[in-house]
């Protein structure tokens, strides 16, 4: 039993050592991937392209509050004449009685 838990802790030891070994490669190779690829400048060009669009967006909202209050005042305008189409009608009907007479 004193030779299983000899290999065992030589086992662990080893294991820990080849972890180690593993985990300190992967940083390293993380590492230089991120110095390597274009990921920081791609995401730092879409980040600032991103805040740019802010005043493209205020504006568009701004020319459409004007786009609706234009529509607004045109529908207002269309009903007020085609009220007074409705009241002109009648007269316009009763001309054309009398010069048919």
């Amino acid at each position: 039993m004193a030779i299983n838990l000899n290999l065992s802790k030589e086992v662990k030891e080893r294991l820990s050592e080849r972890l180690e070994g593993c985990v300190s490669d992967t940083s390293g190779l993380v590492k230089y991937m991120c110095k390597e690829s274009e990921a920081h400048t791609l995401l730092t060009k879409a980040a600032k392209s991103f805040a740019s669009q802010d005043g493209a967006l205020s504006s568009t909202h701004d020319h459409l509050k004007r786009i609706e209050a234009g529509l607004h005042e045109m529908n207002f305008q269309m009903n007020t004449a085609n009220r007074s189409v409705e009241k002109i009608l009648p007269t316009v009907q009763r001309l054309e009685n009398l010069q048919t007479l």
